[in-house]
Formats: C-alpha cells, sequence, structure tokens
C-alpha cells in the first residue's frame, strides 16, 4: 500500500466576466501643466524681491549652528542658497524662515535633520528671491527644446510622454489584480504539503 498527496482540482466560477478596475493611462491637464513648469523652470530667473519670504521663495543664507559649545558639522556655511518650503535642515526650518525678509538674523533652537540633539541656529538672511518663469511662446519651444517650433507641438510631446509613462505603470499592475480578482473566485483550502514546497522552493 502506497499513500500520496494529490493536487486539489481547481475552479474558477465566474472568471469570463470578471472586471478588474485600472488607473486611466490619459493625461490630465494637471499632469501636463506641471511638466511644462518643471520645464519652464531650468530657464527661470532668480530676482530680488522688497518683501517678506514665503514659500518657493529662494533665500540666500549664512548659517551658524552650535552644540554645546561646537560647530555642528555640516550646518556653518555662508552665501547657502535655500528654497523655502523644501523641509531640510530641521522640520520648523521653514516655518522659522518664513515672513523673514533679506537683513534678518534669526536666532532659535531647533533638531537637525538625522540627528536628535537640539543645537542652536543662527540664521542671517542675506536676500530674498523669486524664480522667474520665462514667457511660453513659440520662441522659447524653438530655442529650448531643440525638436519643436511651437507651444502646441511641445504640449502634445508633453502629453505623449506622461501617457507612455502611466500606461507603463499600469501594465505593471495589471497582472497582480488580475491574480488577486480571481483568488477571490477560488475557494479552495491550499495543502500545507503545497505550501512547504514553495518555501522549499525559494
Amino acid at each position: 500500500e502506497a499513500e500520496c498527496l494529490v493536487r486539489p482540482e481547481i475552479t474558477v466560477p465566474g472568471y469570463a466576466g470578471l472586471r478588474i478596475e485600472l488607473d486611466s493611462p490619459v493625461a490630465t491637464a494637471d499632469e501636463i501643466e506641471e511638466a511644462k513648469v518643471a520645464e519652464l523652470r531650468q530657464s527661470g530667473s532668480l530676482t530680488d524681491v522688497d518683501r517678506p519670504a514665503a514659500e518657493g521663495d529662494y533665500l540666500t543664507l549664512d548659517l551658524a549652528t552650535m552644540r554645546d559649545g561646537e560647530e555642528v558639522t555640516g550646518l556653518n556655511t555662508e552665501d547657502f542658497s535655500y528654497e523655502l518650503g523644501k523641509g531640510w535642515v530641521t522640520d520648523d526650518f521653514d516655518e522659522q524662515l518664513t515672513g523673514a525678509s533679506a537683513g534678518d538674523v534669526l536666532t532659535f533652537t531647533s533638531v537637525p535633520k538625522g540627528t536628535e540633539e537640539q543645537a542652536e541656529f543662527t540664521v542671517t538672511v542675506k536676500a530674498v528671491q523669486e524664480l522667474a518663469l520665462p514667457e511660453l511662446t513659440d520662441e522659447w519651444v524653438s530655442e529650448n527644446t531643440g525638436e519643436f517650433d511651437t507651444v502646441e507641438e511641445w504640449e502634445a510631446s508633453l502629453r505623449e510622454r506622461i501617457e507612455q509613462r502611466k500606461l507603463a505603470a499600469v501594465r505593471q499592475t495589471v497582472m497582480g489584480k488580475l491574480n488577486d480578482a480571481l483568488t477571490e473566485l477560488v475557494d479552495v483550502e491550499v495543502p500545507e504539503a503545497m505550501v512547504q514546497s514553495e518555501m522549499n522552493q525559494r
């Protein structure tokens, strides 16, 4: 006499009408606008502003940071260019600098990113600037993209690039979603021997 395990017979009722939901690969107006602004920023220019600093502004800073009477490595520098809103340096660094003007000297205590102990900061604001984007014209497109002559052609290219990226992402998720949906149609207990065999192979 011999005794052996046999694989269970699997039935998948209702698979012919199975449906899954996928993200749309169509580029939205917001996504196209975001892509346009990202490329325009590369040709932008910084200009001084006579107002308090706000998110998105670029600040030129002298930074002095001490802990127990000694300089904190990497946080003592001059002419440090910082984009307000990035959330670097400390958790509340942007909050401390928001509303500051050129010439202000700020002192505060905070915990530098990547550390657990507080440090004393002295920040001198030397300049507040904003990034001015170039005007989007056919001339700008022709001079800066190298392959398109009009804004319309450039936008069409951005739309195609975004949709190709989104379609690739959909293709990576479709099999996983199909497998999950098929699994929900199957009500068969998996034998422990099959689980152990899969673990051993891995």
